[in-house]
Formats: C-alpha cells, sequence, structure tokens
C-alpha cells in the first residue's frame, strides 16, 4: 500500500494550476491563468507529483496530457473546489446575519406569558435549523 499524501504539502494554489494546465493542455497557459511564473509553475507540478507518488501529467511537444492518475486527481481536485465553495457560501451566511442562533432563556412562566408561540416573520426571511427550548 503506497503511503498517504501528506496534505501540508498540497496547497489550493497548486491544486488549481494542476487544473488550469489540464484543461488548458499547457502548462505556460495554465501558468498564465494563475498568475503564476512558467518556472514556479512547473515546479509546483513536479512537487505536487512528488508529494501524489505518481506521474499526473505526459509532457511533450505537443503540450502536456494527462495520465490516468491525473484523471483522478483532477476528479478529486474538482471535488475540493466544489467542497470550498459550499464552505464558503455557507460561512458568508454566518458573516452576513443570514444565518445564526437566537437564545432565548426565560422560565416557564415568562415563556407561556410573554412569548408568543411562534415568532412572527421578520422583514427578511432567515431559516431557522432547529429550535430548542429549555426552562430553568
Amino acid at each position: 500500500m503506497a503511503s498517504p499524501i501528506n496534505p501540508a504539502r498540497v496547497d489550493f494554489v497548486t491544486l488549481r494550476l494542476f487544473c488550469a494546465v489540464a484543461q488548458s493542455g499547457s502548462i505556460t497557459k495554465g501558468a498564465e491563468a494563475c498568475h503564476l511564473a512558467l518556472s514556479a509553475a512547473s515546479r509546483r507540478l513536479s512537487d505536487f507529483e512528488a508529494a501524489t507518488g505518481s506521474q499526473l501529467l505526459e509532457r511533450s511537444s505537443q503540450g502536456i496530457a494527462l495520465t490516468p492518475a491525473g484523471h483522478v486527481a483532477m476528479q478529486h481536485a474538482m471535488r475540493l473546489f466544489q467542497g470550498f465553495e459550499q464552505f464558503s457560501n455557507e460561512l458568508g451566511d454566518y458573516s452576513s446575519g443570514v444565518r445564526g442562533h437566537v437564545r432565548l432563556w426565560a422560565n416557564m412562566s415568562a415563556l407561556t406569558e410573554f412569548c408568543p408561540p411562534r415568532s412572527p416573520p421578520s422583514s427578511h426571511s432567515i431559516p431557522i435549523s432547529a429550535s430548542r427550548s429549555r426552562s430553568s
């Protein structure tokens, strides 16, 4: 069994570069798309291949092509980007105030006497994922 990839040796810049190179078929075009110098891009790709322990790109005078291992790496990289985008969107909801938690501490008398059974709709809709009530 091969040794696992050290996540500290793989970063999103390198994964974006790898995807850009694979999609463009050229290290030069991929480097330009990622705003990297050609030498830095080439070094990142070589280091990425060393970190994975697999040849991911076949280099030729016509450009590059993905190896079978490169296709697997590309699929996983795309899933990582999709997951990161979802992660970013969900955290953005919290930072913009669209999502959050409201905690209301009250004894049972106050809950039944002063709190409406259900909160009235606010001026903008806020999804509520779960609610709990606790009495003192």
